[in-house]
């Protein structure tokens, strides 16, 4: 019979022994659940917040990105014509549920 030694509990009671079984661990499986499970919860919680930063900086940046790329189309089309442009936009917001 193999025995395992512990350190002693902190009441002074002297190293307890544990028998220690000679095959592999009954709870071996529900361990490596575990650690796949938590793997796996940490995959997803990282995709998650990656997701949610790359959605913030595009709704930071989208705006600029789109006044630029009609600035310069409208400064194109102005070389083209060799006139003045003005330019009148209907934006339709998205963000909003209710319709008119």
């Amino acid at each position: 019979m193999n025995l395992r030694k512990y350190p002693p509990a902190a009441s002074g009671v002297s190293a307890n022994i544990v028998p220690r079984s000679a095959g592999p661990c009954p709870g071996r499986e529900a361990d490596s659940l575990n650690g796949l499970r938590y793997g796996l919860t940490s995959t997803v919680k990282i995709f998650f917040w990656l997701i949610l930063i790359g959605v913030i900086i595009q709704q930071v940046y989208g705006p600029s990105r789109v006044s630029a790329k009609r600035a310069q189309v409208l400064k194109q089309f102005e070389q083209e014509r060799k006139s003045r442009v003005i330019a009148l936009i209907h934006r339709r917001f998205s963000g909003s549920s209710a319709r008119e």
